[in-house]
């Protein structure tokens, strides 16, 4: 049985430029390579560390991906019928994230006018702000929308 001491060998393939990255980036601390991915591992589980409750849905997940969404949509592929299943895992109480919201998450990486008028209007919809105080960002409509405490209540 493995406690917090104990140590397990794993095996990673890596590519050529990210592994030549890994060893410039090493030399450059007076590290070693392991150092280094350790180091990583150890710091994207801490953001990710939502993720790893059992428990835990809708918005208490919802942390990881303000901070890498986009990273993480694009690398695991996830669309919003994914991302439903990843967040909210069939909640549909108070806490779970509107699967509307989930879609303009999904559509964060396209960069277009289209996407923009869609967060604008939900950011309208959720929070009756005044148009310049729009957040720019999916990342910021999401954090206001379900992270900011409004009184007593959290939206």
């Amino acid at each position: 049985m493995l406690n917090g001491h104990d140590k397990s060998t794993i095996s990673l393939r890596m590519d050529t430029a990210d592994r030549q990255k890994l060893k410039r980036i090493a030399k450059r601390l007076g590290v070693r390579e392991s150092d280094i991915l350790r180091f990583a591992i150890k710091n994207l589980l801490l953001k990710l560390a939502p993720l790893a409750e059992p428990d835990a849905k809708g918005k208490e997940v919802l942390p990881p991906f303000l901070v890498l969404g986009k990273e993480m949509i694009s690398f695991f592929s996830l669309d919003s019928e994914r991302l439903d299943g990843v967040i909210n895992v069939g909640d549909k109480s108070s806490s779970a994230v509107d699967p509307t919201d989930l879609a303009l998450l999904a559509m964060s990486l396209i960069p277009d006018a289209y996407f923009e008028d869609r967060l604008r209007e939900a950011a309208k919809r959720s929070h009756s702000k005044p148009l310049e105080q729009t957040p720019t960002t999916v990342e910021a409509y999401l954090f206001s929308k379900y992270m900011c405490t409004h009184g007593a209540d959290t939206v």
